[in-house]
């Protein structure tokens, strides 16, 4: 069975706690990179992706797996005198955290957010990176605010304008607000019956501070990402990518094609029961597809 440590680095004289998951020694070997996963919201905490575990329990194929909590938040300090946060502060210290546990070669998993700051430190051609998973994300924030919105619109009962009432208004406390919100999340983010601890988790622990700054709200964003994109630098990608994404995920198909056509070396897998958090609701094959990937010649 795999074994879980966790400890602190020092990034900028601030603590970055991480969580490092190894195979028992008859699973995996010290010839293969591990995984450093890094988790979205932004400002959510790595517990919710924690279902990746099971790469480490993989027999011929297990790896370390490696999560750490961003700056400002879960267990890792909010770094002294920040007035803004920003995108560059998050890719910094991903660099800064490899460099800290001394990883000559490694392999990157970013979800949602996360895969904006994995994106982002590809593109700076950091030595060391192997192969790289875009886990629901994308590279065009205008297209993807575009393709939310038309989800969101689509909702039933008018739910979509309700919605857009509730924001305009002011009133996103209330039970109007609520029960079409909870519907978009039912549909397009975790299509779960029950929510799981872990998921509880890290939705608890979002910090608001740095969603509101980098997005602001999900269907009218004022954040300082409303017009990010990288789609013109994704031939620069000189890694292999494996890009997933659920059926239903709130980034749609038409958010993740563009995206997966401009990399020289991508592949695509959809998970046919998922939407956002395909980790989650397909664990088992999930883990399966991300692990063929990362093993393949």
């Amino acid at each position: 069975m795999s074994t879980v440590t966790t400890g602190t680095v020092s990034v900028d004289g601030r603590r970055v706690w991480f969580r490092r998951v190894s195979p028992a020694p008859e699973y995996g070997t010290a010839s293969v990179p591990p995984l450093v996963v890094i988790h979205g919201g932004p400002g959510m905490t790595h517990d919710y992706l924690t279902d990746l575990d099971r790469l480490a329990d993989l027999p011929g194929s297990a790896r370390e797996v490696i999560y750490y909590d961003q700056a400002g938040c879960g267990n890792t300090e909010r770094p002294a005198g920040v007035r803004s946060w920003n995108l560059e502060l998050f890719v910094d210290e991903l660099d800064s955290v490899l460099s800290a546990l001394e990883l000559e070669t490694y392999d990157l998993l970013g979800h949602s957010a996360g895969g904006w700051i994995s994106l982002s430190l590809a593109l700076r051609q950091r030595t060391g990176l192997r192969r790289l998973v875009l886990a629901s994300t994308c590279a065009d924030m205008p297209r993807y605010q575009r393709e939310i919105a038309a989800l969101k619109d689509a909702l039933p009962d008018g739910l979509g304008a309700v919605i857009d009432q509730c924001e305009a208004e002011g009133t996103t406390d209330s039970a109007e607000y609520g029960q079409a919100f909870g519907l978009f999340q039912s549909l397009h983010v975790l299509r779960l019956d029950d929510m799981p601890d872990h998921m509880l988790v890290s939705i608890t622990g979002l910090n608001d501070e740095i969603y509101d700054a980098l997005l602001g709200p999900e269907w009218n964003m004022t954040g300082s990402l409303q017009s990010w994109s990288v789609a013109d630098q994704l031939s620069e990608i000189t890694v292999p990518v494996l890009v997933t994404s659920g059926r239903f995920d709130e980034m749609t198909p038409a958010t993740v094609r563009p995206m997966v056509d401009s990399i020289p070396d991508a592949r695509w897998h959809i998970f046919e029961q998922s939407a956002h958090m395909a980790m989650m609701e397909e664990p088992e094959l999930y883990a399966d597809v991300v692990s063929a990937f990362l093993s393949r010649d």
